[in-house]
């Protein structure tokens, strides 16, 4: 089903970026749309910053907003190319599936992953979502976010019950969150699937900023309590070298050579 307005918006975007500057009856005419039309859709885009308007020649162009769109999805190129031989080391030193992760809305998605070598294995696949408060990499992203954020999000949250495991209350998931940032990663056992589990630790940018999670997924009977301990001191230390490459100084590191 297609949302006309949005579609109308959708396309005032598409022709600005190939054509450059337009006033609303030039939008209008090109898009066969009522100069009413195109100078509502045109208002409520420069409001988000996705357009904006010369007040002199009464133009509009892309925005900022369109932009940082653009370049939000450059950076996820770039994370996974650099990311790539950390995921390929932690599925060959552990034998699981080794994820990268990010914040999507109220989920995680994965971005990419690099199979284990056991045939039983975790099944995610690119684009794969799951709720941001089931699981390792989605707790880890939130343990990590600005606290602004973090409030925005939980008033979203239904903490609907997928397994026994899952969380279900804001107020255990928050207690969680402060152990997983002081400890460094996350670890779960059987909260979205059944039988699944898994270790993540936070990949954050040059400004210290939580960009994605990287993490190690497969089944729980053979990722014990244990092992994932074992495997989150591992994944931490990967995380913490895909950071560095991104910008990131770690404290008590110095960028200056």
């Amino acid at each position: 089903m297609v949302i006309e307005s949005v579609d109308k918006a959708l396309q005032i975007l598409n022709l600005l970026a190939t054509v450059g500057s337009l006033r609303v009856n030039e939008v209008a005419r090109k898009l066969e749309m009522t100069p009413s039309t195109a100078s509502r859709l045109l208002a409520t885009l420069a409001q988000r910053s996705y357009v904006q308007r010369d007040p002199n020649t009464k133009e509009y162009k892309i925005g900022y907003g369109a932009a940082q769109l653009g370049f939000a999805f450059l950076r996820r190129l770039e994370l996974r190319e650099v990311a790539r031989p950390y995921l390929k080391r932690l599925a060959t030193e552990t034998g699981e599936t080794a994820l990268l992760s990010v914040v999507n809305g109220l989920n995680v998605m994965c971005i990419d992953k690099i199979e284990g070598s056991y045939t039983i294995r975790n099944h995610a696949s690119w684009g794969d979502m799951v709720p941001l408060y089931c699981g390792s990499a989605g707790k880890v992203l939130l343990a990590f976010m600005a606290s602004e954020r973090l409030e925005g999000l939980l008033e979203y949250f239904d903490f609907r019950a997928f397994q026994a495991n899952t969380i279900t209350s804001r107020e255990r998931l928050l207690k969680e969150l402060e152990e997983i940032l002081f400890r460094g990663y996350a670890t779960s056992i059987e909260e979205f699937s059944q039988g699944g589990a898994g270790v993540a630790a936070p990949v954050l940018d040059h400004q210290g900023q939580i960009l994605a999670a990287l993490h190690v997924g497969g089944v729980a009977s053979r990722l014990t309590s244990e092992t994932l301990s074992r495997f989150g001191v591992l994944v931490k230390k990967e995380a913490e070298g895909l950071s560095r490459d991104l910008g990131y100084v770690l404290p008590g590191e110095s960028n200056i050579w």
